[in-house]
């Protein structure tokens, strides 16, 4: 079961006309206005089986002539100024009852809205029990409507001790067991300086996930040797340097392994040793070229070196350059635990954001597999695709150089002849596997997580190629160049269209800024469920210092765009 709470302006039309749909068939809401009612609500909670919509409930915002006689009516006036919000609009398909979905539910509104006062009104027989169970306490006397029905009012205040939040039970993502205790489960570890936060993850699962996922995911080479570098350390214990100490190669040379901007290098550590020839003993060092610079002072002190262990004089030296070092990392393991650790990142992502997601079938077998730490080799086309998939995301991700100003990120979207498919960046690794097998997940949008490791934030949003856009340009401009976009206004995007079909913005030297208006949309930052992502289809924005050139060559001072998706 998947649960989603947003605010009704967050909802597409499709989604607030099936919340119309399911309350309608309760029978026992009055439907005029009922529309106008739902939009006015504080929050809106939808239960999905699977794709299915099978019950919902509302915080309202009642009005206060109508609040307050409900407690007059209960004879608890004094406590009407208090309550400001209303569970309502109550409905759970017939099939789907006595399950604990509306207990969720409410459970959810509460949780989510961060209100601290609730009240509700009921008449069925069996709610206040579980308005009971929940922390709710009966206010007043029960008193009878213009119906003649007879109504209980119930009253939730978390400053008295209520925790309803906290004792209703809800899957977990993992185990797929109904629990009660669930904590902060970091999508992409702590340790890493992980920002992204769910609560998901029952708190056993949590702590399996630390030791057979996140700790083996944390401890590969490559992400120590970054974690060294950024001082990324929990406990604030320093990481030591995984590449750190002497190796020996095959040869028996002695070496050391520096990273640099292209890569990982080896430097071999002075080597020093004697060798007999018939022209007399040749003393033979091996250093690095990063030591050439001083090869004088060095070649001083074996010359010492050489008299000393050889009782002959030391009289010249020549200079050799011999081929490089190839350095390279083995791990091996039963199981690789840096796809595993990206396996989990991309798959609690997909379950937080993607409703109904969780019931699919290779979300199931993930969920089993990151329950064990173990791969399942069965699943290799997935979990290790071809190479051309991993182009084609990088690709996608490539025409937007604002990610790679992240440590780490985790990218969802759809490739056509596959499905839904994660790209996971951590540090200069970048992992890619198949979520699911279906397409209808999301539409052509890529949802996007990107975490600041070093000030443990995460941003969520979407990109989306724009389908059109307006142009709101200053009004300085002289009036034959208004006339000119007047008249263009339809054909505004040809009109400021530059290389490659992008529209850029340049500052006042004619120098790009930003390569296409699309860009702009990464100012939206926030984190949201998919549900809220997709059904966004206009965005718009004020710009200042920014102008747009035309086809003439002329720069047009900017003051506001708007993008239709």
């Amino acid at each position: 079961m998947q649960f989603v709470f947003m605010a009704p302006g967050q909802c597409t039309a499709e989604k607030l006309n099936s919340f119309y749909d399911l309350v309608s068939e309760g029978e026992q809401v009055n439907l005029a206005g009922l529309p106008g009612r739902i939009k006015a609500c504080r929050m809106l909670g939808f239960a999905y089986e699977g794709t299915k919509l099978v019950a919902v409930t509302a915080l309202k915002v009642p009005g206060e002539n109508y609040k307050n006689k409900i407690f007059s009516s209960a004879g608890v006036a004094d406590l009407s100024p208090g309550f400001n919000s209303e569970m309502g609009y109550a409905f759970t398909m017939p099939e789907f009852r006595a399950k604990g979905i509306h207990q969720q539910l409410v459970a959810g509104l509460i949780r989510e809205s961060g209100e601290k006062k609730f009240y509700a009104t009921t008449k069925a027989a069996n709610v206040p029990y579980i308005l009971e169970k929940m922390g709710f306490k009966k206010a007043g006397n029960s008193y009878t409507n213009e119906s003649e029905e007879l109504l209980h009012l119930y009253t939730y205040d978390s400053d008295m001790g209520s925790a309803a939040a906290d004792i209703v039970s809800r899957e977990c993502i993992i185990c797929r067991e109904m629990k009660t205790d669930f904590n902060e489960e970091h999508v992409f570890p702590a340790t890493i300086g992980g920002g992204f936060v769910i609560k998901l993850v029952c708190s056993d699962c949590n702590s399996s996930l630390g030791e057979v996922v996140d700790t083996p995911f944390v401890s590969h080479k490559q992400i120590l040797l970054y974690r060294h570098e950024l001082g990324l350390s929990r406990q604030g214990r320093p990481i030591k340097n995984p590449l750190g100490g002497t190796y020996t190669g095959e040869d028996g040379k002695k070496f050391i392994v520096r990273k640099t901007e292209s890569g990982f290098r080896a430097e071999v550590k002075h080597h020093w040793q004697i060798e007999q020839t018939d022209e007399g003993p040749i003393g033979r060092l091996t250093l690095s070229e990063n030591f050439m610079g001083s090869e004088e002072k060095l070649v001083e002190k074996y010359a010492k070196k050489l008299e000393e262990e050889t009782g002959f004089k030391f009289e010249r030296y020549e200079k050799k350059k011999l081929e490089g070092l190839k350095y390279t990392v083995d791990e091996i393991t039963s199981d690789n635990p840096f796809i595993m650790g990206c396996l989990k990142i991309g798959y609690e992502t997909a379950a937080a954001f993607i409703a109904g997601y969780v019931k699919d079938e290779l979300a199931i077998a993930y969920s089993k597999m990151l329950q064990v730490g173990e791969l399942n080799r069965e699943l290799k086309e997935y979990i290790n695709p071809d190479h051309s998939l991993t182009r084609e995301v990088a690709t996608v991700l490539n025409k937007h150089p604002l990610l790679v100003g992240f440590h780490c990120l985790a990218a969802l979207l759809n490739v056509e002849g596959k499905g839904l498919v994660a790209g996971v960046k951590i540090f200069d690794m970048f992992y890619c596997f198949i979520l699911s097998t279906k397409e209808n997940y999301i539409d052509d949008r890529v949802l996007l997580v990107l975490n600041d490791s070093i000030k443990e934030r995460n941003y969520s949003f979407f990109i989306k190629q724009s389908v059109k856009f307006d142009l709101t340009l200053e009004s300085e401009m002289i009036e034959s160049q208004i006339a000119e976009l007047t008249q263009r206004a339809g054909d505004a995007q040809k009109l400021f269209t530059g290389t490659g079909g992008l529209t850029a913005l340049y500052d006042t030297n004619g120098n790009v800024v930003m390569e296409h208006v699309d860009h702009l949309m990464y100012r939206c930052f926030g984190t949201f469920d998919y549900s809220k992502v997709a059904g966004i289809r206009e965005m718009e924005f004020e710009v200042e210092n920014a102008y747009i050139r035309s086809e003439s060559g002329l720069l047009y001072r900017l003051k506001a765009v708007k993008l239709y998706f």
